[in-house]
């Protein structure tokens, strides 16, 4: 939780990626879905977004996709900007 919004972290090959931790179908947290590369996948209804730019890549629909956060690492610690 940052400032009362639940951020879900991703570490992809060694890059770390930062996003709204709802999936916007059913507001199931993306952070304990499945990860297949940059790809995290909904865990109850398998809804899936790139985790570089929250795109849902089911279908063409802006509407679903998740908000994204900046993300630097200063001293081996995971930071966000909200």
């Amino acid at each position: 939780m940052i400032n009362e919004i639940r951020i879900g972290i991703f570490n992809v090959a060694g890059e770390f990626f930062a996003l709204d931790d709802h999936c916007p179908h059913a507001c199931a947290s993306l952070s304990y879905g499945i990860v297949d590369g940059d790809v995290v996948r909904c865990r109850i209804h398998h809804w899936r977004f790139c985790v570089r730019n929250g795109f849902y890549l089911d279908e063409e629909k802006p509407r679903f996709n998740v908000e994204t956060y900046p993300v630097r690492i200063v001293d081996e610690q995971v930071q966000v900007e909200i």
